[in-house]
């Protein structure tokens, strides 16, 4: 929560520099008396909104801003985010920092269009790669530099940067700026993996949340086997996330390698876990799996849109999919999800 806070405040001073942006680009040019007078005029009125944006922002401490403001964001269309409008971490975070988001949904190959209109957000979600970032900002002089923020506000990160200077020099541009924050793992030594599950289905067949691989295989055929997921298998996985997640997931569980391909063994020796004794314990229970109907058969070809789909239909139970699931895809209103703790295989 404590980097959610933080980030809460960057936006506000964010919101704060664009105002003051806006009126600058309009005060450049002129030179008439009556271009003076205008431009005394709307100084006077820039410093009465600056002191007012300064009176309503709160330094430390819960609502961010006293009297709710709105800013405007643009979020990727890619279908496994989801739809924020809908997301109970928005909501919860608008009534927390007093701060409402207009969402604007996109499609990547409209991004050149959006910035050529230039009615452009006081945020991205996602969409913007290392070029456009360059391009717009370096280049183009359109985002904000984040460095001062950071320092001021984000104390956690700023240590981070100082424990894993490599994180900053990535997200800083050529120019010295920072547009983007970074999300920082070391893959060598953790599995960027995640399972969600259904508690509600758990708690149904009264088997406990697994925590090994035979308690996973378990709890799920005895999700199968109730009838809960509708006779779909209950695992959900789609093709491009099985390998991202899934896989790793369940992969990890059977010795220490976390990396399904190429890692580090511990010694500084490369090896490829793909010919290793814990991948092949890995095929083996994932052959169990998938000839019992508990791995979906058609896991190499099912697309996002369609797992998405199923989680919300209540037609599986463990899913990398759980984050698009929203009150109103459960009978009673409540968000019945929860991700599980790493498994063990003994």
């Amino acid at each position: 929560m404590k980097n959610k806070y933080f980030i809460s405040k960057i936006l506000i001073m964010l919101i704060i520099i664009c105002h003051f942006t806006v009126f600058m680009a309009g005060c450049k040019t002129g030179t008439s008396t009556n271009q003076a007078t205008q431009q005394t005029t709307q100084d006077k009125s820039e410093s009465k909104t600056s002191a007012e944006g300064k009176k309503n922002f709160n330094e430390t401490g819960y609502p961010i801003v006293n009297e709710k403001i709105t800013v405007k964001s643009v979020y990727s269309s890619y279908e496994v985010y989801g739809d924020p409008k809908e997301m109970s971490t928005w909501q919860a975070l608008e009534e927390i920092t007093n701060i409402h988001i207009e969402w604007d949904r996109i499609e990547d190959e409209q991004l050149e269009l959006y910035f050529a209109a230039g009615d452009l957000p006081d945020f991205f979600m996602a969409g913007l790669d290392n070029k456009k970032l360059f391009q717009y900002g370096v280049e183009g002089g359109l985002f904000y530099d984040l460095t001062e923020f950071i320092n001021k506000y984000m104390p956690n990160l700023s240590k981070a940067f100082e424990k894993y200077p490599t994180a900053k020099k990535i997200v800083t541009q050529i120019n010295g700026e920072i547009y983007t924050l970074p999300r920082i793992v070391k893959s060598s030594t953790a599995a960027a993996a995640r399972m969600h599950y259904r508690k509600d289905y758990v708690e149904k067949v009264g088997l406990g949340i697994p925590t090994t691989v035979d308690e996973f295989y378990n709890v799920a055929k005895a999700i199968k086997d109730s009838g809960l997921t509708g006779g779909y298998a209950p695992i959900v996985s789609a093709y491009n996330f099985f390998t991202l997640h899934t896989e790793p997931f369940l992969f990890a569980a059977f010795g220490d390698s976390v990396d399904v391909d190429f890692s580090d063994d511990g010694s500084g020796k490369v090896v490829y876990n793909r010919m290793s004794e814990q991948y092949k314990r890995y095929l083996k229970y994932m052959n169990k799996l998938y000839k019992e109907g508990i791995l979906d058969n058609e896991y190499l070809t099912i697309d996002s849109a369609t797992a998405e789909a199923r989680m919300k239909a209540g037609q599986g139970a463990f899913s990398v999919n759980g984050t698009t699931l929203n009150e109103s895809d459960f009978p009673d209103g409540i968000i019945h999800l929860d991700v599980l703790a790493p498994l063990t295989s003994e």
